[in-house]
């Protein structure tokens, strides 16, 4: 759910869980996102020597993490089909 690639529990199901409504895990969620865009962007900005190619970084991060998650996908798929 924080990184918008699905596959685990919805709203509904995390709200029933915690005791609370859809609307407040949406709204818990969407703070909970924008802190970690926050301390990732700030992380970033200590690791590179220009400020200004602080989103150029975090675009080739984001890269990396869905070309891992799309192979991973692809190797899952691969594993399933051996078994089938």
């Amino acid at each position: 759910m924080l990184t918008g690639f699905g596959g685990g529990p919805g709203y509904e199901e995390i709200a029933h869980k915690l005791e609370m409504n859809e609307t407040a895990v949406r709204v818990a969620v969407h703070r909970l996102r924008e802190r970690y865009r926050d301390m990732l962007q700030r992380e970033v900005a200590q690791t590179i020597a220009e400020t200004d190619s602080v989103e150029d970084e975090l675009n080739y991060l984001r890269s990396a993490i869905r070309g891992k998650i799309a192979e991973k996908a692809v190797t899952i798929r691969r594993g399933f089909g051996s078994i089938m």
